[in-house]
């Protein structure tokens, strides 16, 4: 059951935007606890608005642009609103409420899949479709950041992260979260940056040269993420946790996109990131749809039983795309590309 709950608040949380009882506007209330949402506790509300969004978690080292929220069905007072949205705080939870027939007790696939702040926000009215837009990063991706950094020799790279994600974000209450491999410089290094991606640049750049020497020419570099509150930092030898997926999980077939990189779709989940290791599944729910070879479509060939991707891969792209009242699986997916971690089978 596809679930979404979107809360607009002032900068520092204390008050909620909220639609007015009748809907024709916002009101700032501190006893309202979301904006938008498509359940009340785990009870669905049939006449939740329709949300879409398309929200990127990329390593900053190749930002790819803002996340963008649409809600659909809102009255002329919240479109007459929506410019004083900007610079407020935005938190979006999405995913895949407990039921029929993809998330269990076992697996609840929403979370939170964004968290910033607001850009922009305008109001869209053609025709029967009055629309609210809003354009959003996270915080700490907005310009105009006062980030020094300084690695002095000796010390390990994962100090001195978490020492200037500290010194620049600490105000942020943003969480910090370092696995990387035990790099050091033989000199000092320092710098000053006002974007958080020219810092997850340099220090993709530059790790990259040091860990190369270490664990070869595959190493991915030490590679900084947002996702939700927290800034993670991490690299091919410090993956997150894997992620075992079920077949029931996958929207389609993975697709080869690059050597050694997969793209593929999984019902919208929030739990998968950059830095996550994802196991595909080695068998199918209903074999003659699982197909690896033409000799696989020979009924009773023990092949057939077999998924074309196998194996595990470091996921290193991550979008989530909705669409809520679209009925059509493509359309609340979480899509991934991902980096082969040993040899797929097939």
């Amino acid at each position: 059951m596809r679930y979404y709950d979107l809360r607009i608040s002032s900068p520092d949380g204390s008050k909620v935007w909220a639609p007015t009882p009748k809907g024709n506007g916002f009101t700032q209330s501190s006893k309202a606890k979301t904006t938008f949402t498509s359940h009340d506790g785990n009870t669905l509300i049939p006449g939740a608005l329709n949300i879409e969004f398309d929200v990127p978690t990329i390593p900053f080292n190749t930002p790819q642009g803002a996340a963008m929220v649409r809600v659909q069905g809102i009255g002329l007072g919240m479109i007459s609103q929506a410019s004083q949205l900007a610079g407020q705080s935005i938190r979006l939870m999405a995913g895949m409420k407990k039921g029929l027939p993809l998330a269990t007790t076992a697996a609840p696939f929403a979370g939170t899949i964004l968290e910033g702040t607001i850009y922009q926000a305008f109001g869209n009215w053609q025709g029967n479709d009055q629309t609210l837009e809003i354009i959003c990063y996270p915080e700490a991706a907005q310009k105009d950041q006062d980030i020094s950094f300084y690695w002095p020799a000796g010390m390990s790279l994962a100090t001195a992260l978490a020492t200037v994600f500290v010194q620049a974000f600490g105000s942020l209450k943003m969480q910090t979260k370092i696995k990387i491999a035990d790099l050091s410089m033989p000199a000092d290094g320092s710098g000053h940056y006002t974007l958080l991606s020219d810092l997850a640049d340099y220090i993709q750049q530059i790790s990259q040269k040091l860990g190369a020497q270490q664990f070869g020419d595959d190493y991915s570099g030490v590679l900084i993420t947002i996702v939700g509150n927290t800034i993670f930092a991490y690299d091919s030898e410090n993956p997150l946790p894997t992620i075992t997926l079920n077949f029931r999980d996958l929207i389609g077939q993975p697709t080869w996109i690059g050597p050694n990189t997969i793209n593929f779709k999984t019902v919208m989940r929030s739990d998968i990131t950059n830095g996550s290791v994802i196991k595909l599944p080695e068998k199918g729910l209903v074999t003659p749809y699982v197909l690896t070879s033409q000799a696989a479509a020979v009924p009773n060939q023990p092949i057939q039983a077999k998924a074309a991707f196998q194996g595990t891969f470091l996921a290193n792209e991550v979008h989530q795309f909705g669409n809520y009242r679209q009925p059509d699986a493509d359309s609340w997916v979480t899509t991934i590309n991902a980096v082969s971690q040993a040899t797929a089978s097939s």
